[in-house]
């Protein structure tokens, strides 16, 4: 599907639903993202007083709920980059949100393995395949690494000891960043772009301007483009 951009009220009406299912997903990151000391280490619901944060049981199950919601609404989120980011203002706050909230999630999951009292509804070796669902979705050039970036013994080490850290099996880009060349940043856009061709369902936008900007938008390059 795509907006007929001629059409106000076909407009008016998916713009409404685009907002809609990212207030949704903001709330559930937003929730997380302050919730993130319980991504740290393994606390009981036991270990919190009456004045502590929410139990953990209830942070599994929005984090759970969260990945939910990305599988069902794939060829939605689809639609909403190719036609209405234009008219998003907040969208690059959501992505960033969801981006860091979802790696966050990933990151435990594979630290605590078995161990993990937070129950995701899905096993430890499904945390890369999630996390590159978002990564697609919502390409993030800030947090992601390029293939070139990313050691292979790296790799290994973090796959069997991730409580040493899990940037390089989940792509990430490690902390403190480095600063990209311009070459370097195109290289990074570039892999993103092809990435996010290659792992998700053909687009379904039917106008030639929306399939063109739609890529640059969700890599934060500008361009020119309007209704």
């Amino acid at each position: 599907m795509s907006i007929d951009q001629n059409n106000q009220a076909d407009v008016a009406a998916q713009v409404v639903e685009a907002y809609e299912t990212l207030a949704e997903l903001l709330s559930m990151m937003t929730t997380l993202l302050s919730r993130k000391g319980q991504f740290n280490y393994n606390p009981t619901n036991s270990d919190w007083d009456a004045s502590g944060p929410e139990g953990i049981e209830e942070t599994g199950a929005i984090a759970g709920r969260f990945f939910q919601l990305v599988d069902g609404f794939q060829h939605s989120l689809d639609k909403y980059k190719n036609d209405v980011v234009n008219r998003l203002s907040v969208l690059r706050k959501v992505k960033s949100t969801i981006v860091y909230a979802a790696t966050g999630i990933a990151d435990y999951k594979l630290r605590k393995g078995q161990y993990a009292l937070m129950d995701l509804g899905w096993p430890r070796g499904y945390a890369k395949p999630k996390l590159d669902r978002v990564k697609r979705l919502l390409p993030f050039e800030n947090a992601f690494a390029a293939p070139d970036e990313i050691s292979a013994d790296e790799v290994r080490f973090q796959t069997a000891m991730p409580n040493q850290g899990t940037s390089a099996p989940l792509e990430l880009r490690t902390i403190p960043r480095q600063p990209r060349t311009g070459e370097e940043q195109f290289k990074a856009r570039l892999c993103l772009m092809l990435d996010s061709f290659a792992g998700m369902n053909e687009r379904e936008a039917i106008f030639e301007t929306n399939l063109v900007c739609c890529w640059a938008s969700m890599c934060n390059i500008p361009y020119d483009y309007s209704f």
